[in-house]
């Protein structure tokens, strides 16, 4: 027979469609949810009408393209025990019968809120449900949905703003779409009637949408001079209240970002360099008085803002005055974090089944174990990482947004990855190795106390050809000093033998391990770390080579990690900071680096099998 409407939901939807003001979709969601008391009891013809009335005003409104690149979205989702996805509700149970429905229901309401939601469900799913491409001949529901959201804008006192914003953004999109001009122009007007009637300076999402719809950077609608100005003008006055120094927003500069960035954008657009470079600098300011509000340390996050904006505004002497003044609140936000300790507890018995576990056999086998034991391992420190963010929810919220202080200045931000893609595991990598320098220690003690020293080492190192012969006497004597409790000669000698080393792994592995030097004409100088230990310099593939990447990486040279190369050899540490940890973990380094040798020919191994080729 087809499908057939609840009784109640008649009743229902003839008191909204009765209705002269405006109501939200919301309302009749949820009068439809409480409207059937006894679902079970309708006959299979009323449970498809009770489908069709409920998913249709249960779709969801969110940006982007839906799992079936709609408009629309299911309000919930989520996996199946099979790992099949699931939406509630899922627009796969529409069927043809289900489009006849709505369009004729979208042309017997007489409420624009009804009309709208009705025709625009024929017009954003046909092509799903049918498996077809629109025609020319299907644009009625489409022109039936921009009208009746023009005039349900219109009836519209701001009540239903949620709404409202939203459906004028999609009765423009539908009008560009297809191309009807008479439509655009009118949704254009509606749009700037509803926010000079309804938008609130205390909130810029009432009017923030209006230059990312009317003033986009490509695809928007053709505007009038007049139309055009009243826009910026718009923009103008509220951001120069808000920018104006010892106003309300001097607290928030986020807000003012927000409609400046408009700004900007739309006057880089236009080539005027002069107002974007003035907008930027009125953002920067703002960013800048909020610095000296509250603590050193959230200031210093907000002097680095503004220094960024100076550089987009090219005003690099505002820029430098900035820095300038981030390395005087340095010191006061490094002195103003909390200082918190963590401690584990490590039962003796455990700790005496490592050691025996790693010294069996002779000092060589022990030295191989501990040395491959303490990399870290990326695919477990990853899977680690997913079950901690399970097990603790709390954790992804405050792990994904760390930042680095020290000498005055922010080092690095941990949550933002642009350009950076090891900086995230990088971060987790030098965390666990933190962690792991007590085993480090004791693996180290327990091999001293068993006759380990300096020239047991160098033996066990010298196969590996990374190591000159000529660079062995350097590197004894920081093994000689570490050994001596000489921290601070033992890391000065270890770091650059150990830099040198990597760089000549490129050689080793066929590649160059020179680069043309910055002046040109032919002249060359060596690679650094940088060059060997990012992903596409490593000359490496396995996955134990990309283990060990990451723990020289993390250890050695990424502001995100513990960037022991850098710090010292840019002279940025004081006398504090050459303690045993740090000595312990470069002589771990050495022996990993270490055993990377050459691998005979046919002989098997997990690296490159070719002769002289580099594999662990």
């Amino acid at each position: 027979m087809g499908i057939r409407t609840p009784q109640e939901f008649d009743a229902v939807l003839a008191l909204f469609d009765e209705k002269a003001e405006i109501f939200e979709i919301n309302d009749v969601a949820a009068a439809l949810r409480s409207a059937v008391s006894d679902y079970k009891s309708l006959d299979n013809d009323t449970k498809k009408g009770h489908w069709a009335e409920t998913a249709a005003f249960a779709f969801a409104l969110r940006d982007g393209k839906s799992p079936w690149l709609t408009h629309f979205f299911p309000s919930m989702s989520g996996t199946n025990g099979d790992g099949s996805p699931f939406y509630i509700p899922d627009l796969s149970h529409a069927d043809f019968e289900t489009l006849e429905y709505w369009s004729v229901r979208a042309n017997t309401v007489k409420h624009p809120v009804l009309v709208a939601r009705y025709a625009d469900l024929v017009w954003d799913t046909t092509g799903f449900i049918t498996k077809k491409k629109r025609r020319r001949t299907d644009f009625e529901h489409g022109i039936l949905a921009v009208d009746a959201y023009l005039a349900a804008a219109k009836i519209d006192d701001g009540s239903a703003w949620t709404d409202t914003h939203r459906n004028l953004r999609r009765a423009l999109t539908i009008a560009l779409s297809i191309k009807d001009s008479a439509r655009i122009g009118q949704t254009s007007e509606v749009m700037l009637d509803y926010v000079d009637r309804t938008s609130d300076e205390n909130h810029i999402g009432t009017y923030a949408y209006l230059m990312e719809s009317l003033l986009p950077s490509k695809g928007g609608p053709v505007l009038s001079k007049a139309q055009e100005e009243s826009i910026v003008g718009l923009f103008e006055s509220r951001f120069k209240l808000m920018t104006t120094a010892g106003g309300k927003w001097d607290v928030d500069p986020h807000a003012p970002r927000a409609i400046g960035v408009l700004l900007a954008n739309y006057y880089s657009r236009k080539n005027l360099i002069g107002d974007q470079r003035r907008v930027l600098s009125a953002i920067a300011k703002a960013f800048e008085r909020r610095a000296s509000i509250g603590d050193a340390s959230t200031g210093l996050l907000f002097l680095e803002h503004a220094r960024d904006y100076f550089v987009e505004a090219a005003l690099p002497e505002e820029a430098e005055r900035i820095q300038r003044l981030s390395q005087e609140l340095g010191p006061k936000a490094e002195q103003s974090l909390i200082r918190s300790t963590i401690s584990q507890e490590i039962p003796k018995a455990e700790l005496e089944a490592y050691l025996a576990a790693v010294m069996e056999g002779t000092i060589s086998d022990a030295l191989f174990r501990f040395t491959r034991y303490l990399i870290p391992s990326q695919d477990e420190l990853k899977k680690q990482i997913e079950q901690l963010k399970q097990t603790h929810p709390l954790y992804s919220m405050f792990a994904n947004s760390p930042v680095v202080l020290g000498d005055g200045h922010i080092k690095a931000n941990i949550g933002d990855d642009t350009d950076d893609p090891d900086g995230r595991m990088v971060y987790e990598t030098a965390q666990r190795v933190r962690f792991q320098s007590f085993w480090i220690a004791q693996t180290i003690d327990r091999l001293v106390a068993e006759g380990l020293t300096s020239t047991t080492l160098i033996e066990f190192i010298r196969p590996c050809l990374l190591f000159a012969e000529d660079r062995l006497p350097f590197i004894q004597r920081g093994l000689d000093a570490h050994f001596m409790g000489d921290y601070v000669q033992s890391i000065h000698l270890l770091i650059p033998q150990l830099e040198r080393a990597l760089v000549s792994l490129l050689y080793q592995s066929g590649r160059a391990s020179n680069k043309q030097h910055r002046t040109g004409r032919g002249v060359m100088q060596s690679k650094n770390l940088n060059n060997v230990l990012n992903s596409e310099g490593w000359p490496l593939t396995d996955k134990r080579a990309e283990d060990l990447r990451m723990y020289l990486l993390s250890t050695l040279a990424h502001p995100k990690g513990l960037n022991f190369r850098n710090e010292v050899c840019h002279g940025l540490w004081s006398a504090q900071h050459f303690v045993r940890p740090v000595s312990d973990i470069l002589l771990h380094l050495l022996l990993s680096v270490s055993l990377l040798r050459p691998v005979p020919t046919g002989t098997a191994s997990a690296g490159p099998s070719q002769e002289n080729s580099v594999a662990t």
